[in-house]
């Protein structure tokens, strides 16, 4: 059995507060050399730094996080040395189980950051002999000071504004200059530029590419610059495959990253496929449950697919956790838009603009809804503090803002006209919303809707046998093999599974193509993970979907099931024929 463990966000004991960074950092450091260890099982650093400064008994932080232990330290520096003092609480019973104090010379930090995660590791241990020292050589020739530097990009990024990412990108700057081949200082600089890119410029996204290549090259086993190329790959390249791909990727080297599974997510929505996406936004809200902005996500995967209930329900969660995520309110006016619950959205967008606590800011849903429930002064005095607040910041994209209150108004031209500059500027929230989101629908009957969709080559995800109506909530099949390895599809995707010895091939759409994978498992298993009466076993060796198998071919001696998709033929076996016949007579009555 695993243990479970939340590591608490170190404290400063240093006499001044500018060492803040180092206890941040020290901290994210830890977690990320633990998290890679196969007998622990780690808190999320969303999870650890949700918990910083609140005032919880160990038993309660156990329960909302599922862990048995907590480790906690404090971080003292004066003059040329660091002091390290860590204990480990039992959270059930609130009792200390060890405690240990690290005196090093400062210029020791990163081997003293070793030690540590050794010393943690090995008190761990379920086997008799010591676990191996760990080295973690990421910080090339060991050169403290450009670590420090590391460091504060690092705690400035995780302030999350525009001015910070800044601010980060020129700290890992300098620390490349002490250091030319430091592959975290590049992925940080990738993940602040990806940012960047997605709300002030597009020109960031180059920035972001190189310095995403160059960590890659330095050290393929950093999860984080193969996100910022997925990134890179959907927003500014349009390469949705090869955002997939680069998402494997990270998800190879760690599958249970929950950023990764929550972008896995994103792209499933942008890409039309919500269903699959509520089941990606699963995982990664099991691996890292205090995200909210995680949660957050999943409730748009609900409201996607036309489940408005339950997305609210998640909305909902995420104030539990904490009732200042702005995001959330926003969340829960849109998705009483998609019902056409016109006052109760306002009643939330009101929240919104509320908490966001600026008067040009926090506008974007009352615009739109202003215009739709003919308060049109009220709509063209929103258009106005639009204008007031790019005066205000020249850098902001509120194209997307502009195009929502023409739309609510009627006015498709110009939303159309706004879309535009906002696909231009490779806008990453109208990147992600044009295709799926319910409010852009009285557009598709539009030729410059179609030409933005080809723009962003999201046209094969929604046309031909695509539909952009609300989806109907369609399972997924979740198949892992002997071996491990594991497939996911919609049943509404896959087309017939055929059993080969000891293994079983899935025929299956993706977007328009058709694709196959074998996995070594036995057909029989296959038909029990399917409850489904649109799949049938119409022959010892196949499953056919009646979605694309309806139609019959062949003589008395041979009867098929033909594919009008692929014009593939199936053969019935003639005990199986009754069955399928009756199958498929019901299959056209509903």
């Amino acid at each position: 059995m695993k243990i479970s463990l939340l590591v608490l966000p170190f404290r400063n004991w240093s006499s001044s507060t500018q060492d803040d960074f180092l206890c941040d950092g020290i901290t994210e450091e830890l977690i990320y050399t633990l998290t890679r260890l196969d007998h622990i099982r780690v808190a999320s650093r969303t999870s650890s730094f949700f918990f910083k400064d609140k005032d919880l008994q160990p038993k309660q932080i156990g329960e909302q996080l599922g862990i048995s232990h907590m480790l906690e330290g404090s971080i003292r520096r004066y003059d040329e040395k660091i002091r390290i003092n860590i204990h480990l609480t039992d959270v059930d019973t609130g009792f200390t189980v060890w405690s240990e104090s690290f005196n090093r010379p400062y210029q020791d930090l990163l081997n003293l950051q070793d030690d540590i995660a050794t010393f943690v590791a090995q008190k761990f241990a379920q086997q008799p002999l010591p676990t191996p020292a760990i080295q973690s050589d990421l910080v090339p020739n060991n050169d403290v000071k450009a670590y420090e530097l590391y460091l504060q990009g690092l705690y400035h990024y995780n302030q999350y504004t525009m001015a910070e990412m800044e601010k980060a990108v020129a700290c890992c700057k300098q620390a490349l200059l002490r250091q030319p081949d430091f592959a975290l200082a590049y992925a940080l600089i990738a993940s602040c530029s990806v940012a960047l890119g997605g709300y002030i410029h597009p020109r960031y996204y180059q920035q972001a590419k190189k310095a995403a290549f160059k960590a890659i090259q330095l050290n393929e086993s950093l999860i984080e610059p193969h996100l910022s190329m997925a990134m890179v790959k959907g927003f500014y390249d349009y390469d949705w495959p090869g955002a997939v791909a680069s998402i494997q990727r990270a998800l190879e080297l760690d599958i249970r990253s929950a950023e990764a599974l929550r972008m896995k997510g994103i792209l499933e929505i942008i890409t039309g496929k919500a269903e699959k996406s509520i089941y990606s936004h699963e995982l990664a809200t099991k691996y890292d449950p205090m995200n909210t902005l995680f949660i957050n996500s999943q409730g748009w995967a609900f409201d996607y697919v036309g489940n408005h209930a339950t997305a609210r329900r998640e909305y909902h969660r995420t104030l539990e956790i904490d009732p200042n995520f702005r995001p959330a309110l926003e969340s829960i006016g849109f998705s009483f838009i998609y019902e056409g619950k016109w006052q109760e959205a306002k009643e939330w967008f009101e929240k919104y603009q509320a908490a966001v606590g600026h008067p040009l800011r926090g506008w974007f849903g009352l615009g739109y809804l202003f215009g739709k429930m003919q308060l049109v002064d009220k709509a063209y005095e929103v258009l106005d503090i639009h204008n007031q607040r790019q005066a205000e910041d020249q850098q902001e994209n509120l194209a997307l803002d502009f195009a929502l209150v023409y739309l609510g108004l009627g006015d498709k031209k110009k939303a159309l006209s706004f879309l535009k500059q906002a696909v231009d500027s490779h806008h990453i929230w109208t990147i992600a919303r044009l295709g799926i989101d319910p409010i852009f629908q009285e557009l598709h009957d539009e030729g410059q809707y179609w030409q933005l969709m080809d723009r962003l080559k999201l046209t094969p995800f929604y046309r031909e046998g695509k539909t952009l109506e609300s989806a109907t909530h369609s399972p997924l099949l979740v198949i892992q093999s002997d071996t491990k390895e594991k497939l996911e599809v919609l049943l509404s995707e896959l087309l017939y599974v055929e059993a080969q010895g000891n293994y079983t091939k899935f025929v299956y759409l993706d977007g328009l193509k058709v694709k196959e994978r074998l996995l070594r498992i036995p057909l029989s298993a296959v038909k029990e993970k399917i409850d489904s009466q649109t799949i049938i076993h119409c022959h010892r060796s196949y499953l056919a979907n009646l979605n694309f198998f309806n139609a019959l071919s062949g003589s008395s001696r041979q009867l098929n099931l033909l594919c009008h998709r692929t014009s593939t033929k199936l053969p019935i076996s003639r005990n199986k024929e009754a069955l399928v016949k009756q199958s498929l007579a019901a299959f056209r009555k509903g």
